[in-house]
């Protein structure tokens, strides 16, 4: 898979499981779930995948240092919030799931 198949890949998974549609992922609103929805989306493609953050910057249309804040913010939002945790994994395993199958 190419960096844009992973890219659409876990934006699917994504928003299915957090119910929130790909647009307002990558949009200009700023709530606690599009923050954590978009900080799960580039913590799996920068951990998981692999992707450095000017990929993902250009992908996400986010720039570095907002793509390098969130990062840095991950494992706090894993102290702080069960829910996010939780998304995290469903995501996580859903992406290795559907990495594994095209494999």
């Amino acid at each position: 898979m190419c960096k844009k198949s992973f890219f659409n890949a876990v934006m699917i998974i994504l928003s299915e499981e957090s119910e929130l549609s790909t647009t307002s992922l990558l949009g200009k609103q700023h709530c606690v779930e599009l923050t954590d929805a978009r900080s799960i989306l580039i913590s799996i493609l920068y951990y998981d995948i692999g992707l450095n953050m000017i990929q993902i910057s250009t992908l996400t249309g986010f720039s570095v240092s907002g793509v390098s804040y969130l990062l840095n913010r991950v494992k706090e939002r894993f102290k702080q919030n069960l829910s996010y945790k939780v998304l995290y994994n469903k995501v996580k395993n859903r992406v290795s799931n559907e990495i594994v199958a095209n494999a």
